[in-house]
């Protein structure tokens, strides 16, 4: 295929993902906005670390199975081994299933001394704790199902599963908010709208899996992958350390502000985090587009197409960042103060800090084209650079600084990936590399 009809397919589908996301970033800010005055800096403090808490130990145990199905599936499919792919597909299932039922009980059993340790002890700290620790067993399947959605090129699906859920919980926190909103309701307007989210995408997952023909499930294909299973366990366990790292760089620094400071600087501090992870996330439908491409283009060994493809996608979002950085800095000044209350004033510094995370976008594509050459243990190697270089710095600036250390190392580490990623590219020269 043609670089610039290449290119052109992956626009596509980022802007169809894209249209999804925007639209679910924008009801989650007016969300987000509801939820944060009626509860307060110091018990929106209190709900941020709950739901950092349990994010973080789910994500502890994830395995990214989404990443194994993308990069074997269309392997599998090239070399004419459909059976093989579906049943890498009920792997990948049963391993969602076991992680979500340890995630869970976790949680469950951890609640009191996480309380005690990150709530500030609060009365009500353990009930909310153990309330969240359904939300894993309520999205078990998500990532599966999104995954055989982006190999089938429904993305369509996702953006309306995407805007679907944010639109039910702005719906759900309105309709309670003359009862006046609790910590208890907010939870409970969170995995009602995970569950139904989730009911979607089996819904549509299953379609799409029947379109790709990955049937065959059952005990004898285990046979038939036995050959590959320890190619694609070493790889699942290469994507499960990287998620590991992930959960240090995404949540480390609200469970550290609310060990080191307060619930109430914590809240507010989440308030700026918030607000820049609602933009960040938009980068999400440029990798999730990119990512199938670079795959089959890999598995086709069609370098110069590739090469093209993220040259192209580097300019192009590069000359969107920037200037919206710019601009975002100018702009928080007045608007942080007017959306949520004077109150929430200390934020706007953090936010003009935390907005230059958006720096490392441009190459958002790069960890998908590691794992597309097999580069699994490299992945996970530079995702635990990273998180290890973020938590030095957190502990170096956050007992001094406290909220604005943790933006400062936040945006730093950003910049340090940038560096690290570049030279690991260079170091490819655009050629297949020995998998890990």
């Amino acid at each position: 295929m043609p670089a610039v009809n290449l290119f052109r397919r992956v626009l596509h589908n980022s802007a169809t993902l894209l249209a999804g996301q925007s639209a679910a970033s924008v009801l989650t800010f007016f969300q987000s906005l509801v939820v944060v005055r009626a509860l307060g800096p110091e018990r929106f403090g209190l709900y941020a670390l709950v739901l950092a808490f349990t994010q973080s130990v789910t994500q502890f145990l994830s395995s990214r199975t989404w990443e194994t199905l993308i990069k074997y599936v269309p392997e599998y499919r090239e070399r004419r081994r459909e059976r093989r792919a579906a049943h890498t597909l009920q792997l990948c299932l049963l391993i969602e299933v076991a992680s979500a039922l340890v995630a869970s009980a976790l949680v469950i059993v951890s609640a009191p001394l996480v309380s005690r340790l990150l709530l500030d002890d609060a009365p009500d700290g353990p009930a909310n704790l153990r309330f969240f620790a359904l939300l894993p067993l309520l999205t078990l399947a998500d990532e599966v199902m999104t995954a055989l959605l982006r190999l089938g090129k429904q993305f369509r699906s996702i953006s309306i599963h995407q805007s679907g859920v944010a639109c039910a919980k702005l719906a759900f926190v309105l309709a309670l908010l003359p009862t006046g909103l609790t910590i208890p309701k907010v939870v409970a307007v969170h995995l009602t709208t995970a569950a139904l989210g989730s009911l979607f995408l089996l819904y549509c997952g299953r379609i799409a899996a029947v379109d790709l023909g990955l049937r065959g499930f059952g005990p004898a294909g285990w046979r038939r992958l036995r050959r590959q299973l320890r190619v694609v366990f070493r790889f699942t366990l290469f994507t499960n350390l990287s998620a590991t790292s992930r959960l240090v760089t995404s949540r480390a620094d609200v469970l550290l502000l609310g060990f080191f400071a307060s619930t109430e600087v914590a809240g507010i501090y989440s308030v700026a985090r918030r607000l820049t992870d609602q933009v960040v996330a938009l980068s999400d439908p440029l990798y999730q587009a990119v990512f199938p491409e670079t795959s089959v283009l890999v598995a086709r060994k069609e370098w110069e197409s590739l090469r093209t493809l993220q040259r192209r996608m580097t300019t192009s979002i590069a000359a969107v960042v920037v200037p919206f950085c710019l601009l975002s800095d100018i702009v928080a000044v007045w608007a942080v103060p007017f959306a949520y209350g004077e109150e929430y004033v200390g934020a706007v510094v953090l936010l003009q800090v935390l907005v230059w995370r958006l720096v490392w976008v441009p190459l958002c594509w790069m960890p998908g084209y590691f794992l597309s050459l097999g580069r699994a243990r490299l992945v996970a190697g530079l995702n635990w650079f990273d998180a290890l270089v973020y938590v030095l710095l957190l502990l170096a600036l956050v007992p001094s600084l406290g909220s604005l250390g943790a933006a400062i190392a936040t945006t730093a580490r950003c910049v340090l990936w940038i560096a690290v990623v570049a030279k690991l590219y260079r170091g490819t020269r655009m050629s297949p590399i020995r998998s890990a």
